[in-house]
Order: structure tokens, then C-alpha cells, then sequence
């Protein structure tokens, strides 16, 4: 498939890039179905990089080297791990993209943005589009929306919504 993958400051390439794998026994694969582009991607792709690890690795993630960018997306689960509850194929999903521990203090007092294995796909770690693969659900579970009006069945919106809600993340 092919990917906008970034190498550098204003050096965004189209590449060929793998399918992703099927999901392991905890993680679900996802088919993205809008995406939106936000500041930090914006800044990276202008002046970066400043938190795309394009040449030293990523102390959480493990991450180097060129990365395709965008970590604020609606998605439709395509596969489901057998070890995962709650979720089910079909079901559409406005995850967030960060990822953590939830076995250090910050995690378990709900401060995962906090905790020092903390990072975010597509950003600090290779997310692939139009299709990824997650390491973990947590950040997909219970985020099935059910707004209301004009986002409820648009893709668009809720890529949209995922974007604007940012601001306004609720910090524990």
C-alpha cells in the first residue's frame, strides 16, 4: 500500500509501505476511515523533527527512522485478538493515540500522560494508514461515539471531533 512518510523537515515522501499483520492475541487492526491533520503534525513536517525520532530511538516506543505521521483518526475494527473483551468487528472507534504502562504510580492514578513509557503512535511510533495495527486496546476501548447530530454517522466529523476534543481532555 502506499504512505505519505515523512523523513524530515519539509521531506515528505510517497512510499510503498508493508500491510500490517494481523492482530496478535491482545490488539485489534483497524481500517482508518478519515484522518486529521493536527499542529504537532503540521509543526513536524515545517521545522521538525522535533518529536519524530528520525534519527535517535525513542526511549518508550523503540522507534527510528522515518515515520508516517498522523495520530488523530475515526477507524472501523477489521480483527479482534482473542484475548480482547468489548470490542467487536464493525464497531467504529475514535481511539487516542497515546500509549502506556498502566502498571506504573501515574498510570494507576490516572495520569497516563505521565508515565515514562508514554508515547504516541504516528507520532513517536510508526502508525501505518489506511490500516494500523495497535500494540495494546486501551486506547481503543469504550471510545465507540454516540455524539448526536451531525457527527454521528460521519466519518469526517468524528475525525474532526477527535481533533477539536484535545483542548479539552479531561486530566484526571
Amino acid at each position: 500500500m502506499k504512505a505519505a512518510v515523512y523523513h524530515g523537515t519539509r521531506d515528505l515522501r510517497i512510499q510503498s509501505v508493508p500491510e500490517p499483520a494481523k492482530a496478535g492475541p491482545d490488539e485489534v487492526l483497524l481500517e482508518v476511515l478519515r484522518g486529521a491533520i493536527c499542529g504537532t503534525d503540521v509543526s513536524e513536517y515545517l521545522h521538525g523533527p522535533l518529536f519524530t525520532p528520525l534519527t535517535q530511538r525513542h526511549p518508550a516506543s523503540g522507534h527510528v527512522g522515518p515515520m508516517i505521521l498522523g495520530h488523530e483518526f475515526v477507524g472501523r475494527i477489521v480483527e479482534v485478538g482473542a484475548e480482547v473483551d468489548g470490542l467487536k468487528v464493525g464497531q467504529r472507534v475514535v481511539p487516542g493515540a497515546g500509549m502506556w504502562c498502566g502498571r506504573c504510580e501515574w498510570c494507576r492514578a490516572g495520569r497516563t500522560n505521565l508515565c515514562a513509557r508514554y508515547y504516541t503512535l504516528g507520532l513517536n511510533e510508526q502508525l501505518v494508514f489506511p490500516e494500523i495495527q495497535y500494540d495494546s486496546i486501551e486506547s481503543v476501548r469504550g471510545l465507540e461515539i454516540s455524539i448526536g447530530t451531525t457527527a454521528k454517522n460521519d466519518e469526517q466529523g468524528r475525525a474532526l471531533l477527535q481533533a477539536l476534543g484535545m483542548p479539552f481532555r479531561r486530566e484526571g
